[in-house]
Order: structure tokens, then C-alpha cells, then sequence
């Protein structure tokens, strides 16, 4: 089904999509500019994007 995003819930959504945006962007930026980086830290920071997706899936 093909529905219009109106109001709060747009803003609710695209609020939410530029931080998991800048939060990709920022673990990229650590990808390339290391030769070494904490694989740690990389999957701490997809999971915490993964998490905030789910989340905003189940509130659309």
C-alpha cells in the first residue's frame, strides 16, 4: 500500500533517517582514514544503527 507521510510522523522519520545517516558517515570516515580501526567500535556502531531503524520501522 502507497500512503502519504504527513506531519509529525515525516518529521519524526526524517529527524531520526539524517542521525543514522551521520552516524554512518562518521564509522565510514573511521574505515577509511584508519590503515587500523577498532572492529569493536564498528560493530557497537551498526548495531546501535541497526537498533535505531528497527525502532523507527515500528513507530511508522
Amino acid at each position: 500500500m502507497v500512503e502519504a507521510i504527513r506531519g509529525l510522523n515525516k518529521e519524526f522519520i526524517v529527524a531520526h533517517l539524517r542521525a543514522r545517516i551521520e552516524e554512518l558517515n562518521t564509522i565510514l570516515k573511521n574505515i577509511e582514514s584508519d590503515d587500523l580501526f577498532d572492529y569493536t567500535y564498528l560493530q557497537e556502531g551498526l548495531k546501535k544503527v541497526e537498533v535505531n531503524l528497527r525502532r523507527i520501522r515500528k513507530n511508522v
